[in-house]
């Protein structure tokens, strides 16, 4: 059992390379042995001793999504550029809400106010749409 996986190991680091190379690899990978023979050895003898059953696991697609997913990506795919507003003297959060259309609680709750009487010039706050 032992020689028929450590021949799959190099086999599976010969066509790693190869791949991520784009063709054949200039040279083979090194054996396994040459590497770490001890740590395959007992490996593979504590592999035998519990009976383990080996399975080959495929190598993960590519993260590129295919082109046919691309084509139906949801339009907020995009970055979305948030909103903001610098505190100016004499603002306050119930005007600033105003002049965007949104309420002064939901600009306190997400900017984490905890005082909406008390805003300063100089602040900057999150608009939420």
């Amino acid at each position: 059992m032992g020689d028929d996986l450590l021949e799959q190991i190099q086999e599976q680091a010969k066509q790693n390379a190869e791949q991520m190379t784009g063709g054949a690899a200039a040279e083979a990978p090194p054996a396994v042995e040459e590497v770490a023979p001890p740590v395959v050895e007992d490996i593979l003898a504590d592999m035998a001793a519990q009976d383990v059953e080996v399975v080959e696991v495929a190598a993960p697609a590519p993260h590129a999504a295919p082109a046919a997913h691309r084509e139906h990506a949801a339009p907020h795919a995009q970055p979305h550029k948030q909103r903001t507003y610098t505190v100016k003297s004499g603002d306050t959060l119930s005007a600033i809400g105003a002049h965007f259309g949104v309420s002064w609680q939901k600009i306190a709750q997400i900017n984490h106010v905890e005082n909406p009487d008390l805003i300063f010039p100089g602040q900057t706050f999150v608009i939420p749409d």
